[in-house]
Order: structure tokens, then sequence, then C-alpha cells
């Protein structure tokens, strides 16, 4: 299974790898570049759906409490994924 703050983390990266490409190259299509972003948000949709549910936590002491990834919010964070592709 996949943990759900891995996922992010890969929005992220692909996010910051597609504005850096486009900022730095210098003749690119910008067709290319929406293509890779939407194929980068299709895989991380996908991984979405093997995210295991971490339990809630026993304490509120740890740091990484603040972080839920209950089954609701998979479901809004893969809804935020899906939007993309509907604009």
């Amino acid at each position: 299974m996949i943990a759900a703050p891995l996922l992010e983390i890969a929005v992220l990266v692909l996010g910051m790898m597609i504005l850096m490409i486009e900022a730095f190259a210098g003749k690119i299509d910008k067709r290319v570049l929406a293509y890779a972003a939407i194929t980068g948000l299709a895989i991380v949709l996908l991984a979405s759906f093997f995210v295991a549910p971490s339990p809630s936590p026993s304490h509120a002491t740890d740091f990484w409490s603040f972080y839920t990834a209950d089954r609701l919010a998979i479901f809004f964070k893969q809804f935020a994924l899906l939007t993309p592709f509907l604009c």
C-alpha cells in the first residue's frame, strides 16, 4: 500500500518540474507540458486508489498527528485530482 503523504509529494514535485521546464525551456510546445501534467495527475489519481487509510492517532503529541488519511480525506483528494480533467 502507498502512504498518503507520498501522493501529495508526487503532485508537488510534478507541478514544480512542469513549472521549471516551462520557465527554462526555450521553444517548447505548451501542449506537451499540458499532456505531461495530465498524465502525471492521472498516475497519481490511479495510485490514490491504493492508499492505505491510516488509523486514527491514539495520542496527539506526535508530529504527524495533524495529518489524517481516512477514507473521507482520500475521497476528497481523489476529487481534487479529478477536477483538472474536467477543466
